[in-house]
């Protein structure tokens, strides 16, 4: 923009000519919603022009997103659309209304006002999703926003020069300045100091949040030093408040797999998964643990050798991400052979055969109990390991595929240690010749989810669910509500599923 102007180019050129370059940016970059808000931002600017008429940065944006939504209410679950709004009020409300711009300051530190504006509005959202918030963003995207008009202009001659002489020496140049961008970062990540971890969890602190932060100009710009003190107050114990009730130290994630299981607990930062889905959706499960910030599985229990649970467990020791793989000699076997006869070899090292029932403990006194078959089934899925999560009087409860024969082995084995409270994961995907009714009102559960997709076998079974109905147990199946998500904090558990 700066440099069309000072070459004396017209405003409506101008505008024209960053409307191309915005629209064959969104068909390379396939139309991201920040692409999309920007063409439409151009086009109010044209529009505004031709009636001598400026354009309101906040309201244009505040229609478009309107209209987004209306188009498609689920794209307020879409990490680019959150970040892009809150990113424009940062400039356009915060900046503007909180640092008056100087011009005595040089550049570098009106990018960082800016920086900072943006990082205000947009904190809630990146710690909700990813836990993780940039330290040295703040250090680097003033250098680089400054950097930037020359940066343009080097890369624009660079493509130039390229696609007529074929010449590639000025890329030399590129590659340098991303090099000293890397350089920094590789500091920062050696000296521990690149993120900052803070997890919200709790919707209504966020919505408080926003609400102090929206305040906070309209009380520093009108001088009522009075109410903005009040205000700060009143947020920092409430939000405290909040904070501390929210802070739920377990976490258990039974993932919307289709026709597998996949359990993710987090407990107190120490990670464990119960089986890893089918191969073919393996992709889906280290995305999902990539936005849930886990880098590393403590451990891998495969509960039996049916792909349904174990089919995810190459690409998680591929990806890096597994410490240590629980199971019994009986899988590691059939896996070894099943991996050989795709040439590919399997470290030994990373699995533990336990020959009795163990516990896996974690901080705060919460533990997992694996329960081990006494004998080798003929039925594969008897050969299941069943799984109790303990955390003060919740119960989580887990039991693979595991039929009747099983299912009564399992109850011996946890008969006693179980807490009034316990939420069950239904047996072999809701099968009739698992859940007897022996074994249900033994367990007596809360509330019962079914992980389960579309099959040609009819799971969950007609039975099965009427069972559960006869007996007044509530189910959640994860092909109608998708993931679920169990927040426990010794006392209670909040259970939340990705549908309703």
């Amino acid at each position: 923009e700066n440099i069309l102007k000072g070459a004396g180019v017209s405003f409506l050129l101008r505008r024209l000519l960053e409307l191309v370059v915005m629209v064959i940016f969104s068909i390379i970059c396939f139309s991201f919603y920040s692409i999309l808000r920007a063409i439409h931002l151009i086009c109010s600017s044209i529009f505004a022009g031709f009636f001598n008429r400026r354009v309101d940065i906040i309201e244009t944006t505040s229609y478009y997103s309107i209209f987004m939504i209306i188009y498609n209410p689920y794209i307020i679950y879409n990490v680019s659309f959150l970040l892009s709004n809150m990113a424009i009020f940062g400039i356009f409300y915060f900046y503007r209304r909180i640092f008056p711009r100087n011009e005595n300051l040089n550049e570098i530190k009106e990018a960082f006002k800016i920086c900072l504006s943006i990082n205000i509005m947009i904190f809630p959202v990146i710690s909700y999703y990813f836990g993780e918030i940039s330290l040295l963003g703040l250090i680097i995207y003033p250098i680089i926003s400054c950097l930037l008009e020359f940066i343009i202009v080097w890369n624009f001659i660079t493509l130039i020069v390229y696609f007529l002489f074929k010449i590639q020496v000025f890329f030399i140049f590129n590659n340098f300045i991303f090099s000293i961008f890397q350089m920094i970062l590789d500091i920062g990540n050696n000296f521990g100091i690149s993120m900052l971890i803070w997890k919200f969890k709790n919707i209504y602190f966020i919505i408080l949040y926003y609400f102090v932060a929206f305040s906070l100009p309209i009380c520093i710009k009108e001088m009522r030093k009075k109410l903005f003190l009040i205000s700060i107050c009143i947020f920092f114990i409430i939000s405290v408040g909040m904070f501390w009730k929210s802070n739920f130290s377990n976490e258990i994630y039974i993932f919307d797999v289709g026709m597998g299981d996949s359990i993710l607990i987090n407990s107190y930062g120490k990670s464990v998964m119960i089986d890893c889905g089918k191969e073919k959706n393996s992709e889906n499960i280290t995305k999902s643990l990539d936005f849930l910030n886990v880098k590393k599985l403590d451990y891998l229990v495969i509960t039996h050798f049916h792909e349904d649970h174990y089919g995810g467990l190459y690409e998680l020791i591929r990806d890096g991400r597994v410490e240590k793989i629980i199971s019994t000699e009986a899988f590691f076997r059939n896996y070894k052979e099943l991996m050989s006869k795709r040439n590919i070899s399997i470290n030994s090292e990373r699995f533990i055969f336990p020959k009795t029932n163990i516990y896996l403990s974690f901080k705060g006194k919460s533990k997992l109990f694996l329960s081990f078959p006494e004998k080798i089934y003929e039925n594969e899925n008897d050969n299941s390991i069943g799984a109790v999560f303990f955390s003060g009087s919740i119960n989580a409860i887990f039991t693979g595929d595991m039929e009747n024969e099983r299912e009564a082995e399992f109850l011996e084995d946890i008969s006693g240690l179980l807490s009034e409270k316990r939420i069950l994961k239904v047996a072999h995907h809701g099968s009739k010749t698992s859940s007897s009714k022996e074994f249900l009102k033994e367990v007596n559960p809360c509330i019962s989810i079914i992980s389960a997709g579309k099959n040609s076998y009819g799971l969950p079974d007609k039975e099965i669910i009427e069972r559960f109905k006869d007996l007044n147990y509530k189910v959640i199946e994860t092909e109608d509500r998708g993931c679920v998500k169990i927040y426990i904090n010794r006392k209670k558990a909040q259970i939340i599923t990705y549908v309703n």
